[in-house]
C-alpha cells in the first residue's frame, strides 16, 4: 500500500473512532438523563424539562464545543441558571457550573487544535487587580465578608474573562455570541412587556419577569396617587435589569442595519425594540441618560447614517408617548440643581439618598486612600460617613455607594480604582484600534466589532449612578468586547499584512495567533 493510501487509512480510522467515542458519549448521557428523569418526574416536572434540555445540550456539546460557548454566554447574560436556583430548587451550584461549559471549546482549542493561549493587556490588569483585591481583604475589618466578593471576583471576573477571550477566535464564532446576547436579552424583555401589558402582576413568569417595587404614573385618584411597578426582568433588581439590557441596544443596532438577510435585519429590529422596552419599564434614570448618551454618540461620531439616528428618535419617542410615567421619571432628574439652589425641597428622597450615599463614598476613599475598607465593605462605614454628610441618612438597609468609581475607590482604595480604569481604557483601546484597522477594508467586521465600544460606553455612564453589582454581567461583556478586538484586528492583519507590519498593529499578548475558523 502507498504512503498515501496508509495516510489515508490512518485518517478514516481516526474520524471513525472519534464518531465512535461521540456516539458512545451520547449513549451514556441518554441513559443517564433517562434514569434521572424518572426519578425525579413524579415530583419536579419542570426539572425534568431542564435535565432534558441539558441532556440535548450535552450531547450537541460533544458533537459540537462551539455550542457550549454559545450556551454558557447565553444562560449567564439572560441570568437563567440563577433563576433556576433561586425560583425552582435547582442546586446552587448549577449557577457557579455555567461558566464552565466554556472549559469544553477551551480543552479543544488548547489541547486538541494547539492554538495559543489569548492574553492582551487588560487581562495582566486583571490579574493585578485581583492581587489588590486580596491585599485589601487581608486588611478589612470583616475579612470573611471580603473574602466572599474576592471569590466572586475569581470566579464571575477573572476566570469568566480569560475563558471567554480564549474561545471566542473567529468573526463567525463573534456573530454567534452576539445573535445570542440579543437573544437572551429579547426573550427577557418579551417577558416584561408581556406582563406590563396585561398586567399580570401575579406570575413572575418563572422567575423571568420580576416585577419590584412601584413609581408614581402622575395620575391621582379618589383613592390617591396611581402606582405601576417597575419591571425587573430576571435579576430582580430594576436599575440592574436596565443596565444590563441597555448594553445590549447597540448591538441590536448593528444587526439590524447590517446583517445581509432582510429576515435578520427584522428579526433583529424586533429584538432591539422588545430590549428597549425592557429598559423603558424598568423606569430607570440613569438608563435613561445612558440611552441618551448612545443616541449622542452615534449622531456625533456618525457611526451609523443620520437616516437611522433619526428613526431610533421617533421610536424612542414614541416609546415615551405610550409610557408618560417614563417620562415623569426623567424629568425628576432636573431637581438635582435643588440641591444647591433651593436646598433640598425641590429633589426627590430618592435622589437625596443617592447623593448621601455617593458623597459618603467619597468621603470614605479620602479617609482610606491605599488599600480601602475591603472589597464589599462599604455598606459597614456608611451610616457613620453619611451623619457627616447629612442629606437624607438611610439605615433600613444596607446602603451602597450608588457610583461605580467612588465605590471601587472606597473598597479597594486609588490604586483598585486606577487599575479597574485601565482594564477599561485598555478594552476601549484596543476596540478603537480595531475600528480604524477595518472600517475601509473589512467593514463586516468594523459593524461586529463597534457596537461593543458603545456597549461598554453606556456601562460606565449608568455605572455614575450605580455601584459594580451582579458584576458577571459586566465582565461578560467586557471579554467579548475584547475578543471582538483581538478577532478584528489577528484578522486585520493575517489578511494581506507582512509579519512586521502585523507586530506594529496588533497589541501586546494577541501577535502571532493564527486565525481559526470556527464557524457555528
Amino acid at each position: 500500500m502507498s504512503a498515501t493510501g496508509r495516510s489515508v487509512e490512518r485518517e478514516t480510522g481516526r474520524r471513525g473512532w472519534s464518531q465512535e467515542r461521540a456516539l458512545l458519549a451520547a449513549a451514556a448521557i441518554i441513559i443517564g438523563g433517562a434514569l434521572t428523569a424518572g426519578i425525579l418526574a413524579a415530583d419536579a416536572p419542570l426539572l425534568v424539562v431542564v435535565g432534558a434540555s441539558v441532556l440535548f445540550l450535552a450531547i450537541a456539546m460533544v458533537l459540537r464545543p462551539d455550542i457550549a460557548t454559545l450556551a454558557g454566554i447565553g444562560l449567564i447574560y439572560s441570568n437563567a441558571a440563577v433563576v433556576l436556583v433561586r425560583f425552582h430548587g435547582a442546586p446552587a451550584f448549577v449557577a457557579a457550573m455555567v461558566p464552565l461549559l466554556l472549559v469544553v471549546p477551551l480543552a479543544r482549542d488548547l489541547v486538541v487544535r494547539r492554538l495559543p493561549v489569548v492574553a492582551p493587556q487588560p487581562l495582566r490588569w486583571m490579574l493585578v487587580l485581583f492581587g489588590i483585591y486580596l491585599v485589601s481583604a487581608l486588611f478589612s475589618a470583616d475579612t470573611k465578608r471580603s473574602w466572599d466578593e474576592v471569590v466572586v471576583f475569581i470566579s464571575e471576573g477573572l476566570l469568566l474573562y480569560f475563558l471567554v477571550i480564549n474561545v471566542v477566535r473567529s468573526p463567525e464564532m463573534l456573530r454567534g455570541v452576539t445573535w445570542v446576547l440579543l437573544a437572551g436579552g429579547a426573550l427577557v424583555s418579551l417577558a416584561a412587556v408581556h406582563q406590563a401589558v396585561t398586567g399580570n402582576y401575579d406570575s413572575n413568569y418563572f422567575g423571568f419577569a420580576q416585577a419590584d417595587a412601584l413609581i408614581r404614573t402622575g395620575v391621582t385618584t379618589l383613592t390617591g396617587d396611581v402606582l405601576v411597578p417597575r419591571m425587573a426582568g430576571s435579576i430582580g433588581e430594576t436599575n440592574r435589569f436596565a443596565q444590563t439590557m441597555l448594553m445590549l441596544v447597540p448591538l441590536g443596532i448593528f444587526r439590524a442595519i447590517s446583517e445581509r438577510s432582510t429576515l435578520l435585519r427584522l428579526t433583529a429590529g424586533l429584538m432591539t425594540l422588545l430590549i428597549t422596552l425592557g429598559v423603558v419599564l424598568s423606569f430607570s434614570r440613569g438608563a435613561a441618560v445612558g440611552l441618551a448618551a448612545l443616541v449622542l454618540a452615534l449622531l456625533v461620531l456618525r457611526m451609523i447614517r443620520a437616516r437611522y439616528v433619526v428613526a431610533m428618535v421617533v421610536v424612542l419617542a414614541a416609546i415615551l408617548i405610550a409610557f408618560p410615567q417614563y417620562t415623569n421619571r426623567i424629568t425628576s432628574l432636573a431637581g438635582v440643581g435643588g440641591l444647591d439652589s433651593a436646598g433640598t425641597s425641590a429633589v426627590d428622597n430618592s435622589l437625596l439618598s443617592r447623593a448621601t450615599e455617593t458623597l459618603s463614598a467619597a468621603l470614605v476613599m479620602v479617609d482610606h486612600p491605599v488599600i480601602g475598607v475591603g472589597p464589599g465593605m462599604f455598606p459597614a462605614y456608611y451610616e457613620a460617613y453619611a451623619n457627616t454628610v447629612g442629606l437624607l441618612v438611610r439605615n433600613d438597609i444596607e446602603r451602597q455607594a450608588h457610583n461605580l468609581y467612588l465605590g471601587f475607590g472606597a473598597e479597594l482604595g486609588l490604586p483598585g480604582l486606577i487599575v479597574f480604569l485601565l482594564i477599561g481604557y485598555s478594552v476601549v483601546r484596543m476596540l478603537l484600534a480595531a475600528r480604524r484597522a477595518s472600517i475601509v477594508k473589512r467593514p463586516d467586521l468594523e459593524r461586529l466589532t463597534t457596537p461593543f465600544l458603545l456597549a461598554l460606553m453606556t456601562y460606565y455612564v449608568t455605572g455614575m449612578f450605580l455601584h459594580l453589582s451582579f458584576a458577571r454581567f459586566y465582565w461578560l461583556m467586557l471579554a467579548v468586547a475584547t475578543a471582538a478586538a483581538v478577532v478584528t484586528l489577528r484578522e486585520m492583519a493575517s489578511a494581506d499584512e507582512p509579519a512586521a507590519t502585523q507586530a506594529r498593529v496588533m497589541p501586546r499578548g494577541v501577535r502571532g495567533q493564527r486565525p481559526v475558523n470556527q464557524s457555528v
